[in-house]
């Protein structure tokens, strides 16, 4: 429960303090004493984006502390010792605001980031007021309040969650398919360049070489007189060097025995004219070569052309020819993966549209289901609140487009007059009416809702009489398992609440001062009677505000 709230300059609040008491709380005051301006300041705690309008007039800044009072079990001391805040059973949230814009959240003293505040101050506390009546129009909200009401809460996280795996598999899709036709003039450069190269089929080092085989064709005719006049010279000349040579070593032969210093000139002798043969032998097979090549000029030109055009087309050099080869083949078999990839995605979305819309299926006929319970406690409600003719449809229209919520629109249709049909709530309810349905859709929702704190602002707008003292009532009731926390000018509501706050407005050395009272049972009689009778207060208003408490304590 809230157990106090501070405020220092903010609205025209220049510092207040009040403790609440629990159970169904009123407050009340003349018109622009400061009622709303509290509750305003308490809205701080719910609100990510706060600017600098709320500081009071000539502050500098401002700032609101409300201090939480948790039950032992209460599993938001989970949350709070996970994240270091645990103070025990009391939780402060303070929110300061600064001129320059910029503000600070705190949380049992410590800093943290805005959108934590906010998180935790929203599963203790919530404020209605006349935006309320703004979003209850919105059948946006409709859908939100069927669920809560259905307690579909882990439903509709898993479907988000669902919903949220299928989007993302979604875009990897798109972007694969986007790829695919962004890459398809690629595809087609690669496999062209790839053939290119496998056509020409370059080796290692073959430059090199077809440039010294064209260097040996264009001297074709000078390399061949210069073999022929070598190897006439070792084996056709008389005499030729093969022949003087196995002369030498014959007359040597004989006088290796006798003299031992000739044996070594001998055998020297033997390996000249083995060596002088295997010249010859050269020779003759690169003068066969020359003069019957394998290629002729010709074609060794065009072979050469083409390894430099291929070359000039891949860096320059034929070894960047081989690199790129080896490149494009990987890029190649990369794209040609990604379309093996696309067809898991397409798969992989098949899978997780089927998985989600089976969940919207499911959450949608439990949606249905709850409906018509949802809508006859409505009813019940509502005719406890005077409007004895009302009558509620809760609508579920299906369609085919996947949200995280599912594919349902869901809305509340109303109809106060037995001869109308229920019609959506921006048509047919009055401002009074619509006060009515939030308060019926508050009491359904309390038994289940984990927020502790209900606040209502303007909650009487439009409504009095005897319909002002059923919905006193229905606060009472809430307020049995919740705190209410109520600004009303009403004296039927406020004459059912167990603690009454009267806010009344002055001014000291020129400035407004905003004070807050809790009142005894003499002093909530006469603010009854004002309420009631205005500001003089009559003998017939005190005992009206009399029998008032006594009707309703």
């Amino acid at each position: 429960m809230l157990a106090r709230l501070s405020i220092r300059n903010l609205a025209i609040i220049e510092q207040l303090e009040v403790e609440f008491a629990g159970g169904f709380e009123v407050l009340s005051g003349e018109t622009g004493a400061g009622k709303s301006a509290i509750v305003q300041s308490l809205a701080l705690l719910l609100e990510t984006r706060v600017g600098a309008g709320a500081i009071r007039s000539g502050a500098d800044s401002g700032e609101v502390e409300a201090e939480f009072r948790l039950a032992p079990a209460d599993p938001l001391r989970q949350r709070l010792q996970e994240l270091e805040l645990d103070a025990g059973q009391e939780l402060l949230l303070r929110r300061v605001l600064n001129r320059s814009g910029r503000s600070r959240a705190l949380v049992n003293g410590r800093t943290v980031p805005a959108a934590l505040l906010v998180e935790l101050a929203r599963e203790l506390v919530a404020v209605s007021g006349q935006h309320e009546h703004v979003r209850l129009i919105d059948e946006d909200t409709h859908l939100l309040l069927l669920d809560e009401f259905a307690g579909l809460g882990a439903e509709r996280t898993r479907l988000a969650a669902a919903v949220a795996r299928l989007r993302q598999a979604e875009g990897e899709l798109q972007r694969h398919r986007q790829l695919a036709e962004q890459s398809e003039q690629r595809r087609e450069f690669l496999k062209y360049s790839l053939r290119r190269i496998r056509e020409v089929d370059p080796r290692p080092g073959e430059m090199e070489q077809l440039g010294q085989l064209r260097e040996r064709l264009r001297h074709r005719e000078k390399i061949a007189a210069g073999l022929s006049s070598a190897l006439g010279l070792l084996q056709e000349a008389e005499p030729c060097v093969q022949d003087l040579l196995g002369q030498a070593e014959a007359a040597l032969r004989p006088l290796a025995g006798l003299e031992p210093a000739l044996a070594s000139v001998h055998r020297g002798l033997g390996q000249l004219a083995e060596e002088a043969a295997d010249l010859a032998r050269e020779l003759t097979d690169q003068l066969e070569g020359i003069e019957s090549p394998v290629r002729s000029l010709e074609e060794v030109e065009n072979r050469l052309d083409q390894l430099r055009s291929l070359a000039r087309a891949h860096g320059g050099e034929l070894p960047s020819v081989l690199e790129a080869a080896a490149n494009l083949e990987e890029e190649l078999a990369e794209l040609q993966g990604a379309e093996q990839d696309r067809g898991l995605l397409e798969r992989k979305v098949q899978e997780l549209t089927g998985d989600a819309r089976r969940q919207a299926e499911e959450l949608s006929a439990r949606r249905r289901r709850a409906a018509g319970r949802l809508a006859g406690l409505l009813e019940q409600n509502l005719r406890a609140l005077a409007m004895s003719h009302a009558r509620v449809d809760i609508a579920v229209d299906s369609g085919q487009h996947l949200q995280p919520t599912g594919c349902d629109q869901v809305r509340l249709l109303l109809s106060a007059n037995p001869d109308h049909p229920p019609q959506p709530l921006a048509r047919v309810a009055s401002g009074g009416e619509l006060s009515r349905v939030l308060l019926a859709i508050k009491t359904v929702l309390s038994t289940s809702d984990p927020v502790s704190c209900y606040v209502f602002d303007e909650v009487d707008a439009g409504i009095g009489g005897q319909v002002a003292a059923e919905v006193g009532r229905q606060l009472q009731a809430v307020g049995s398992h919740h705190q209410v926390i109520c600004i009303t000018h009403l004296a039927p509501i406020a004459a059912c609440a167990s603690t009454h706050y009267r806010v009344s407005k002055g001014t000291r050395r020129g400035r407004t001062v905003v004070r807050i009272a809790r009142l005894d049972h003499e002093q909530r009689i006469r603010e009854l009677a004002r309420m009631l009778s205005g500001r003089r207060t009559s003998n017939r208003a005190l005992e009206h505000a009399r029998e008032l408490l006594r009707q309703s304590c």
